[in-house]
């Protein structure tokens, strides 16, 4: 086996192991120290097709959603990530 084959079979299997465990991946890669509830959401996330969160304010609804988003494309290249608002100012 030579040197590029070794890279390659290592980088599958760390992405495999990330993508089974995106809140590590988000730790290790990002550097992003999240907190208990967080990596909740962030594994809920990729486990479900469609994901709703009713949370308060202040809770940092958007900032995860940005986590995830950043974590989805970067362990499953060619996702797309679509943003909508009710008015152009939100987006």
């Amino acid at each position: 086996m030579n040197r590029y084959q070794s890279v390659m079979e290592g980088a599958a299997i760390w992405g495999s192991y990330y993508r089974e465990n995106p809140d590590e991946f988000v730790e290790d890669y990002l550097h992003i120290k999240l907190k208990l509830f967080q990596r909740i959401l962030l594994i809920m996330m990729f486990w479900s097709r469609v994901f709703v969160l009713v949370a308060c304010r202040g809770i940092g609804k958007t900032y995860m959603s940005a986590v995830y988003c950043v974590a989805r494309c970067v362990l499953f290249p060619g996702s797309k990530v679509c943003i909508a608002s009710g008015t152009r100012g939100q987006a």
